[in-house]
């Protein structure tokens, strides 16, 4: 709870932040980590919602999420097997689009905590695979876009210099720009 009141975008900015990915055209949607939280956001999208690692067991919420937009993308760092599985039944009995993110709950994380194999399994579960990456440069993520991965979570900052509960494992606008370069390189480099 503590962390959450840290780091959690005030509703009042929501307003702003869809306007404006609506005039940038740039998809905008929001993780959320109760039933008020994702009937607030479906206010502005129906689109997506991300499910947190923590929350990949409420399956009150995952399925009320699953009654109310079209996708979900759940980030599987905490689970099981049988955990992601649950969690993937519950959006396929609502028939809707489901993303599995690997991900490793450690902030920073090391990149040979990954299993980036383990994508192979989320691939058999899920309609995309993404990774939800904590580590300290790009390496993690341009491995996971070679392995399949279409969906790509990084922590983003103006700066380092100023500080805050991620900067140490967020990129900065060049470093996100490069890595976001480096993706598109793979991605030429992987097609058929």
């Amino acid at each position: 709870f503590e962390l959450y009141s840290m780091t959690y975008l005030p509703w009042e900015w929501y307003d702003d932040l869809f306007e404006l990915g609506s005039k940038l055209n740039v998809e905008i949607f929001a993780s959320v980590f109760d039933e008020e939280s994702a009937n607030f956001i479906s206010r502005y999208t129906t689109a997506k919602v991300k499910i947190a690692s923590p929350e990949i067991i409420d399956t009150s919420l995952i399925d009320h999420c699953a009654s109310i937009f079209d996708e979900l993308i759940i980030s599987t760092g905490m689970a099981s097997k049988k955990e992601i599985s649950t969690a993937v039944n519950l959006v396929r009995k609502h028939n809707k689009f489901v993303t599995l993110l690997q991900c490793v709950s450690e902030y920073p994380a090391l990149p040979q905590s990954y299993n980036l194999n383990g994508l192979g399994y989320l691939n058999d579960l899920a309609d995309e695979i993404g990774i939800s990456d904590h580590s300290m440069d790009d390496t993690v993520v341009l491995g996971a876009v070679a392995l399949g991965a279409r969906f790509v979570e990084k922590h983003f900052i103006d700066s380092r210099k100023v500080g805050g509960i991620d900067s140490h494992f967020s990129l900065e606008p060049t470093e996100f720009t490069e890595m976001v370069r480096k993706i598109r390189v793979l991605e030429a480099a992987c097609e058929k």
